[in-house]
């Protein structure tokens, strides 16, 4: 492991916390220590992260803001790469927006309300992030992420891989 931490502050991908305990790390203030929780300093830095744990077989989990999230106590041979400050970004042209996985749901709904914009209303009491919220589809108030989504990038395989709609296969 020491290599692989070491390897990973050589590819400078931002702050990485040996040992760390997750009940700092979710809302309900639980769990036990990690080998490594990594906060990536940019988008470009993730997929250098996961491309080095899939290479050497490590077992990691992508962590948002940790709503509703129960981790487990005692030692977890895991990492977590924490993406909610590096992914919170937002941008508005028009009707279109471009939001990153780790902007709050709930932020998001009160921020396009403000603007004018509709079809987040349901959101505003979800308290997962973007990316959470579209991984299980997340809803209430009889509408759900997957009503207004366009389209989905994600990391597939090392690489940025954007699905329309349609490819997503949302279900709830």
């Amino acid at each position: 492991m020491d290599k692989i931490i070491s390897d990973l502050e050589e590819l400078n991908v931002g702050e990485i916390r040996i040992n760390e305990s997750l009940q700092y790390h979710s809302t309900m203030k639980v769990g036990g220590v990690v080998k490594a929780l990594i906060i990536p300093k940019d988008k470009e830095s993730i997929i250098k992260i996961i491309n080095k744990l899939d290479s050497e077989e490590q077992k990691y989990y992508i962590l948002g803001k940790g709503s509703n999230t129960i981790f487990p106590d005692g030692k977890l041979d895991v990492f977590i790469i924490k993406i909610s400050n590096t992914l919170e970004y937002l941008g508005v042209s028009g009707t279109e927006i471009k939001v990153g996985a780790g902007f709050g749901m709930a932020k998001l709904s009160k921020t396009l309300s403000k603007q004018g914009l509709k079809g987040l209303e349901f959101a505003g009491g979800i308290p997962a992030t973007v990316g959470g919220a579209i991984f299980m589809n997340a809803g209430a108030h009889l509408s759900e992420i997957g009503n207004v989504v366009k389209s989905v990038t994600v990391i597939e395989n090392g690489q940025l891989k954007t699905y329309l709609k349609n490819e997503c296969d949302f279900s709830y």
